[in-house]
């Protein structure tokens, strides 16, 4: 593989990336909370991992008593997302 063609692919990729992050901040404009499997799918992470992050106070998420469901505040995701990327 020549030169032009490494950075063809190089700048294919990084358009892709660029693409994937503007469509998530979309989603994340749209809500204010996000339910544990939105999370997981934001993070590419499995849901399992999300309740090892909230037991080790790595991310906020509130209980709804009546239901058992897991929300997560747009604020903790961002918050989180932030620190993931300055790493």
């Amino acid at each position: 593989m020549n030169g032009k063609n490494i950075g063809k692919l190089i700048r294919s990729y990084v358009k892709n990336e660029v693409f994937v992050v503007t469509a998530e901040m979309y989603e994340l404009n749209k809500k204010e909370m996000f339910s544990k499997k939105d999370v997981a799918e934001l993070f590419s992470v499995s849901e399992r991992t999300l309740d090892r992050w909230r037991h080790e106070n790595k991310i906020v998420a509130f209980e709804n008593g009546e239901k058992g469901k897991v929300l997560f505040p747009k604020s903790e995701i961002l918050r989180l997302l932030k620190e993931m990327r300055n790493v």
